[in-house]
């Protein structure tokens, strides 16, 4: 690990020695991944972006709120070297969200994933997201301000959402995973044992229900 600072952003000077050295790093001496003082969740489409997704002219869209430290010249050394390498360098984000200004960057791909999985916990996020907005800034030293201006039902709502939406996953489902052709000592059981195999996912102890239209086979496996 080489890890790399300034004392002071928004120099001109510091960030070329920056690239001179990530570049150094990465095609002399094999480093994979580039972690930047960047929020984590926002991290993620610009690492794919970076992985060759998109287009060369979608990083500005990407970074449309970031701090202009530097980042956006570094993310286009490693989109380069990326095409053509054999072992590709990889960005990560080590900062909170918006630089602790909005939990939206956090929010927004868990109501993402949600909608797709478990639509009926939806509405507990859309909740928070709500909240959320309201008092979202570029950094702490606007949201904190904003925070403190809401009512209080509201930022207790959203201490009790949060959890509930982070710690809920998808609900347990029936699902058909495929057909079983079953044979015993005797011989094929054939159309009566064959033709149905389900799993059933339930509410408590994990367990597997094996059924048949026929009564010749029935019974509960762990």
């Amino acid at each position: 690990m080489v890890a790399l600072g300034e004392h002071c952003h928004f120099i001109d000077e510091f960030a070329a020695m920056r690239r001179r050295i990530l570049r150094f790093l990465i095609e002399r001496c094999g480093f994979t991944v580039l972690a930047f003082e960047y929020g984590f969740c926002e991290a993620i489409p610009l690492d794919a972006w970076a992985q060759g997704q998109g287009a060369d002219d979608d990083l500005s869209a990407l970074l449309a709120t970031a701090l202009p430290i530097g980042l956006q010249e570094a993310a286009r050394l490693i989109r380069r070297h990326n095409r053509t390498a054999a072992a590709p360098v990889r960005f990560a984000g080590i900062d909170i969200p918006a630089a602790g200004g909005s939990l939206l960057p956090a929010l927004t791909p868990v109501a993402d994933y949600l909608r797709r999985i478990d639509p009926e916990t939806l509405p507990t996020v859309q909740t928070a997201i709500t909240i959320a907005a309201s008092f979202a800034g570029d950094s702490a030293a606007v949201a904190a301000p904003a925070w403190a201006r809401l009512p209080t039902t509201e930022r207790d709502t959203l201490t009790a959402v949060l959890p509930a939406a982070f710690c809920h996953g998808p609900r347990p489902r029936r699902l058909v995973v495929g057909r079983l052709p079953v044979r015993h000592e005797g011989g094929d059981l054939g159309r009566v044992v064959g033709e149905g195999v389900q799993l059933d996912g339930r509410q408590g102890p994990p367990s597997a229900r094996w059924r048949s239209p026929g009564p010749a086979m029935g019974g509960e496996g762990g």
